[in-house]
């Protein structure tokens, strides 16, 4: 019977096995793979056994060997054609040694041996792919694993990176912050210096030459006598004292306006304008709306800085009109000083004199400190200066101006000491 053609030649089925592993080309050496054959032909004539004597039919013991070889040759480095490619050498040297010797084997042990070959090819590929599967469902999840880590990893570090910008974006604005209060105290102190300055012109140096052109008035009137050339030099003495009285009060009008304060922006704009025309001989006109109104302090003073320094610029870069109008609406207040000459700067280029980039950059502070804005545009032989503060809050309005009898009563007095 087959199974004991197999059972005594074991040996010899063995070694033909092996010369035909050799003959082919493995991951690995065929000692490797030569030494599962001998396990499995012995199972495989168990099972035949208990096959051709009426037993039940039981593929427990060569599938168990199955497997086990299946998982062998996946450690190995073989692909499943390669495991059945075992069983099939496996049945080829059975098949080959029993023609050889004639071995009086039906056909129906021969079915039987292909149905026991192919339980094991079965079991062995199905083992083979399970581990396999398993194997590649482990290193994708070590690999997701690994991914996660690093991607883990790289959020934290961006995560960190962001807090780190942010801080430092944090850092930035409270510094900008800081340095625009610091800024903005500055020029409240350049203001009260030069508040202060202009007051001790008015109220000391003012007052005392004026008393000094009427000491030497009253000098030259009382003497009818007096000698000519002495007559002369006093009256040359008197033109400089009226010279110096109105540089002074000149002087104290740059350094703060005196109208500002008690009568808002339009007058001060007017009386400014028409000092700066007298002084440049510059044309200047002003447009200022009908009903203007008055705005707190420091935005009154800070479109009333602007429109000065703007005007020096349109002085110092040799243009010859000027044109300063005020706006006012819903929301926003401002003005626009705009300078015009024959032989302006080009198209959006500054004028290469006249206003410094500190000037500028204070003009700028001063704006951005009440939450405006500032824009210098220059296009043919214009160019302008734009200045915009939004409105302040009604609980942050000034108090109404003063009565008009009063106002007038200030100024009849400011004409009268100039």
């Amino acid at each position: 019977m087959l199974h004991e053609f197999i059972a005594n030649q074991h040996d010899s089925i063995a070694a033909r096995t092996t010369e035909k592993l050799r003959s082919r080309r493995w991951p690995v050496s065929a000692s490797k793979v030569e030494g599962g054959v001998p396990v499995f032909l012995t199972q495989l004539a168990e099972t035949l056994r208990c096959e051709e004597t009426a037993k039940p039919f039981s593929s427990t013991a060569i599938a168990s060997s199955a497997a086990r070889t299946g998982r062998d040759l996946l450690d190995l480095g073989f692909d499943v054609a390669q495991v059945v490619h075992v069983y099939g050498d496996v049945c080829q040297a059975i098949t080959e040694m029993a023609l050889e010797q004639n071995a009086p084997i039906g056909i129906e042990e021969f079915h039987i041996l292909n149905r026991c070959l192919d339980t094991a090819i079965a079991e062995a590929t199905t083992e083979h792919s399970r581990v396999a599967a398993q194997r590649t469902a482990t290193h994708a999840v070590e690999r997701l694993g690994k991914a996660t880590g690093e991607l883990r990893d790289s959020l934290h570090a961006a995560e960190a990176k962001v807090e780190s910008l942010i801080a430092d974006r944090r850092r930035r604005t409270q510094d900008l912050a800081r340095l625009r209060r610091l800024s903005g105290r500055l020029l409240q102190a350049d203001d009260c210096e030069r508040r202060q300055m202009a007051r001790e012109l008015q109220e000391n140096t003012a007052q005392i030459l004026a008393a000094l052109l009427t000491s030497l008035s009253l000098a030259r009137d009382s003497d009818v006598n007096m000698d000519p050339h002495t007559r002369q030099t006093i009256a040359h003495g008197l033109s400089l004292l009226e010279k110096c009285c109105s540089d002074v009060w000149t002087m104290s009008c740059v350094l703060h306006p005196p109208l500002l304060t008690p009568f808002g922006l339009e007058p001060a704009i007017e009386a400014y304008v028409k000092s700066f025309g007298q002084r440049t001989g510059i044309e200047v006109s002003v447009d200022v709306p009908r009903g203007f109104g008055r705005l707190s302090t420091d935005r009154e003073l800070a479109l009333f800085r602007i429109m000065q320094e703007a005007l020096r610029n349109v002085h110092q870069t040799g243009q010859t009109k000027a044109a300063v109008r005020a706006f006012r609406d819903a929301r926003t207040v401002g003005l626009e000083v705009t300078g015009e000459s024959g032989e302006g700067p080009l198209d959006g280029q500054p004028p290469e004199h006249g206003t410094s980039d500190s000037d500028i950059v204070g003009m700028g502070e001063r704006l951005r400190s009440l939450g405006g804005r500032m824009t210098v545009s220059c296009v043919d032989n214009r160019t302008t200066v734009r200045a915009a503060l939004p409105l302040m809050t009604p609980q942050n309005r000034t108090p109404r101006p003063e009565r008009p009898v009063e106002k007038s009563k200030k100024l009849s007095r400011l004409n009268s000491a100039r």
